[in-house]
């Protein structure tokens, strides 16, 4: 039975691994397991759904191919330490080759123990994207080592990044979307346009609790529909955490930020939500945090942990407001 340590060790030397923290290693680990194969034993087969990646610890495994001829082509001995099922785990499609251990070997596999890799995105989205993205530099790099080009527009990595950047309940982005290089906020301090607005209901629990978590959740579709329907272009809406939504607005000047953030504020305290509470008399106050580039922060990220810290602060304070990271003179 390997311990943590050691797991964390054989994660360590794969490659699109070696790059994460120790404590975005220890997430890898924790929903990781180990299997023994004995040798001449299969690990997969074509058309096995591709649900898990495999590290090789211990022996070696061949990978083969079946030909037109109904023979098989080697395609790689892997030793120790090498990955393998990578491509179709990261891309959910059916293994397209065979692999079997030609040594008594230990294998690595993650996810384990029965655990969804959908479930893990949701759990754990900015690990398991640093983790993706690993992955993708890697391959692009093996690719242009032949003189060839793997482009991030390529309909597989579009679908990946779908995957870990799109919240399921809302179809809308995920807060994880904020640690992409979004290089529209960059900017000095004194020229950078833009701002983020981060948008958190005062009595959102209050549907919960009164008509229970369906409804709950169609009142957040509800608002994350509301925000997309509103926001002006190019703007981008994300379903930062719960029921916290962020608004990037990378190209507004400020006084058209400031009209934007009381003008929602207004939008969703007029907002009717009787066909999902079957009531007239509920209405959904918010509080709307807003962060501009430049002054408040270098980047996406920074700008809304800023808003995100002032949202809350506003709500504490009596909530119903909008309110600004800079504060007016």
């Amino acid at each position: 039975m390997k311990t943590a340590e050691e797991i964390r060790r054989i994660l360590r030397s794969v490659d699109f691994f070696a790059p994460l923290t120790d404590e975005e290693l220890d997430v890898i680990a924790a929903h990781s397991e180990c299997r023994d194969v004995a040798a001449h034993q299969t690990v997969f087969s074509v058309g096995d759904p591709g649900d898990c990646l495999y590290v090789l610890a211990e022996g070696e495994v061949l990978v083969t191919k079946p030909t037109e001829e109904r023979q098989s082509r080697d395609l790689a001995r892997l030793i120790a330490g090498d990955s393998f099922g990578e491509l179709e785990f990261f891309s959910s499609r059916q293994r397209t080759a065979d692999a079997r251990a030609t040594k008594d070997s230990r294998l690595l596999m993650f996810p384990g123990g029965g655990v969804q890799f959908e479930d893990l995105l949701a759990q754990y989205p900015k690990v398991l994207a640093r983790a993706l993205h690993s992955f993708i530099a890697l391959i692009a790099g093996r690719i242009r080592s032949v003189n060839q080009l793997v482009s991030e527009n390529s309909p597989w990595v579009q679908d990946l990044k779908k995957q870990v950047f799109t919240d399921k309940l809302t179809g809308l982005l995920n807060a994880a979307y904020l640690d992409e290089p979004l290089p529209e906020f960059r900017g000095e301090k004194d020229s950078a346009t833009g701002a983020v607005i981060m948008v958190k209901p005062d009595n959102f629990k209050e549907i919960n609790d009164r008509f229970g978590h369906d409804p709950g959740d169609l009142a957040i579709i509800r608002l994350g529909r509301l925000l997309s329907d509103w926001a002006p272009q190019p703007a981008t809406v994300l379903r930062y955490r719960g029921n916290e939504f962020c608004v990037l607005l990378p190209t507004a000047d400020e006084a058209t930020v400031r009209a934007c953030a009381e003008d929602l504020c207004s939008r969703i305290r007029e907002l009717s939500w009787q066909e999902i509470t079957n009531e007239t008399e509920l209405r959904v106050t918010v509080n709307v945090a807003v962060a501009f580039a430049g002054r408040d922060g270098a980047d996406a990220r920074e700008l809304s942990d800023k808003a995100h810290e002032l949202v809350f602060a506003l709500r504490s304070s009596g909530g119903n407001r909008v309110g600004y990271v800079t504060k007016d003179e």
